[in-house]
């Protein structure tokens, strides 16, 4: 059934982009959804999810929809001057959260702008 949810007939190894999404869902979503359940029963839990598609990606190419595994951490070490405002506001607002989160275990602990 889950085989056939994500490739139907085809091999895994028939389309790239099919197997992303299964080893997407399977080994990073499902583990990281059933933590954050149980966790939940003893404390506050906040999702995190990086979807910002800037001009800085993890391998330099964007062959793929989304972003990449740890492409966020392009974002709160910015090593050169290929980013955009953009890219940099999203950088220093990436930083504000996860500062906060750190300091008051809540990554808005009041309003920011975004």
């Amino acid at each position: 059934d889950i085989k056939y949810e994500y490739f139907q007939l085809e091999s895994i190894a028939a389309d790239t982009h099919k197997l992303i999404k299964f080893v997407s869902a399977d080994q990073f979503n499902r583990p990281i959804r059933k933590s954050a359940s149980l966790m939940a029963n003893y404390t506050t839990v906040y999702f995190y999810e990086f979807g910002y598609q800037g001009t800085v990606s993890a391998d330099g190419d964007r062959e793929y929809e989304g972003t990449g595994h740890a492409e966020d951490l392009s974002y709160y070490f910015v090593a050169d001057s290929n980013y955009t405002a953009t890219d940099l506001k999203v950088s220093e607002t990436m930083v504000l959260l996860w500062s906060n989160f750190a300091k008051y275990g809540n990554p808005t602990p009041s309003p920011i702008p975004l």
